[in-house]
């Protein structure tokens, strides 16, 4: 086994290991008790029902709310890896990466690089 075979089978354990931790992770949020669609809207009960309806229904085919185990698990690998983060919790805004998650990952790999 040369170079291409060692590095063949390095991508493919590391396709493996993410599809196993996307599992993983998927699992620990699916089991968790209590709603996170309520959680989300309870800060906006005072919304009117057709807004608050439509906004809930929103997350609902976003999430997968109500399909099968396997299509739920599709929706949220297939939303995770197209950096599809959902909704912020304080502003109901989409989560754009480049404008919510880079200014912290700036913040923490300074933080960090200063320690090391």
């Amino acid at each position: 086994m040369g170079l291409r075979g060692f590095i063949a089978k390095r991508i493919v354990y590391s396709f493996i290991l993410l599809l196993l931790v996307i599992g993983v992770n998927f699992l620990i949020f699916t089991q968790m008790p209590g709603n996170p669609i309520d959680l989300l809207m309870s800060g906006f009960s005072r919304e009117n029902p057709e807004a608050r309806q439509q906004h809930i229904q929103e997350l609902k085919d976003l999430w997968g709310v109500g399909e099968p185990f396997h299509l739920q698990f599709l929706k949220y690998a297939r939303n995770l890896l197209t950096w599809n983060l959902g909704l912020e919790m304080a502003g109901r805004r989409p989560v754009i990466v480049t404008v919510v998650v880079a200014p912290k990952t700036e913040s923490t790999t300074t933080k960090y690089l200063t320690v090391v």
